[in-house]
């Protein structure tokens, strides 16, 4: 029997590229530089494929019981926060796994989904693969065109863990990230031992569940804690040395801090920050996810509350979503969040 012909995913990485770029060689879509083509020529040709003659790259379609076409996936996630992304990776393929026949092995990529060109991109390149997408991205014109001219060809894409407003998205899979930050806020304004400034450090308003997170949490200290005063959201580009450079010249600045809320990656440079400081004594942080870094600082006393999903559940209620698939209105599936301490973990 010969050998399966390699997918687009299997040619970027051996290349070190982007499954678009590879998607504009074959297709040539837009330009590519002549170094670059050449890299992804040769890394196909390793794979025993030459697609110098356009030759395809689509997948034959996966076969499951009783001779039914099993469904393909794809998953997007962001490449920021790789100890997190790792864990949505595992419990998605678990989740996959768990499903048994009716679907084939799931494309699962991480790109920087909050530039946007690169997810529209990478979004129309695994159009051509896949019979269904989900997406975790800042949401973008361009983001949202992509996802309706997938729609007319017939796939469907599902916003994930951060909901998207493109009108022919097939649905949400999240939580309600307006109640977590009003969570947020009722939880720090009764831990602060104090009355003084409490602030917000995210990575980019276009991610929604970032936004929306931030907005309930200012909107709960507005309606009932108004003598704190809530300063306007910090970006830290969702890395660790921004949040640490952010987080720095946030305690500097105002010595009357009271609380922090973390509600977007780089969580390890704030915890770096507020340990070389020492002002965790005296601070409430709040942040999202469990990771190796927030599970040691909450465990420190670093941080005090982790908001987290459900890992396993999001990725079962994904994969069945995708899976049944059914044609309308986009539909929300909205799942309850955890609130972990050091007691709980």
């Amino acid at each position: 029997m010969s050998n399966p012909k390699p997918t687009m995913i299997e040619v970027a990485k051996a290349a070190g590229v982007g499954v678009a770029t590879v998607d504009r060689v074959i297709n040539q879509r837009a330009p590519v530089s002549r170094k670059t083509s050449e890299r992804v020529y040769q890394a196909a040709e390793r794979l025993g494929l030459s697609i110098k003659e356009n030759d395809s790259l689509a997948p034959a379609p996966s076969v499951g019981k009783g001779g039914l076409p099993a469904k393909r996936l794809a998953m997007v996630l962001q490449s920021h926060n790789p100890p997190f992304y790792a864990t949505v990776t595992q419990a998605l393929t678990a989740a996959v796994s768990q499903a048994g026949d009716r679907v084939g092995e799931p494309t699962i990529v991480q790109i920087d989904a909050m530039r946007p060109e690169e997810v529209a991109d990478t979004l129309m390149a695994l159009g051509k693969q896949v019979d269904s997408i989900a997406l975790v991205a800042a949401d973008h014109p361009i983001v949202s065109q992509a996802i309706e001219q997938l729609a007319t060809m017939g796939v469907r894409t599902y916003a994930l863990m951060t909901d998207l407003t493109a009108a022919q998205r097939a649905g949400y899979i999240g939580l309600d990230n307006r109640k977590v930050g009003r969570t947020a806020g009722w939880a720090m304004a009764h831990l602060s031992k104090r009355v003084g400034k409490v602030a917000t450090l995210m990575g980019d308003h276009r991610v929604l569940c970032q936004e929306f997170s931030e907005i309930g949490f200012r909107s709960y200290f507005r309606e009932n804690f108004s003598d704190y005063e809530v300063l306007a959201p910090l970006p830290n580009q969702e890395g660790g040395d921004s949040a640490y450079v952010a987080t720095c010249q946030l305690l500097e600045e105002h010595s009357d801090l009271v609380g922090l809320y973390i509600n977007s990656g780089g969580v390890e440079g704030v915890v770096r920050a507020l340990r070389e400081t020492g002002r965790h004594r005296d601070l409430v942080t709040i942040c999202h996810e469990v990771t190796d870094s927030t599970r040691r600082a909450l465990i420190d006393n670093v941080v005090q509350l982790l908001v987290a999903h459900p890992l396993e559940q999001v990725a079962r209620t994904l994969v069945e979503v995708m899976l049944a698939d059914q044609p309308g209105n986009a539909r929300q599936w909205v799942l309850p969040f955890s609130l972990l301490t050091a007691e709980n973990l």
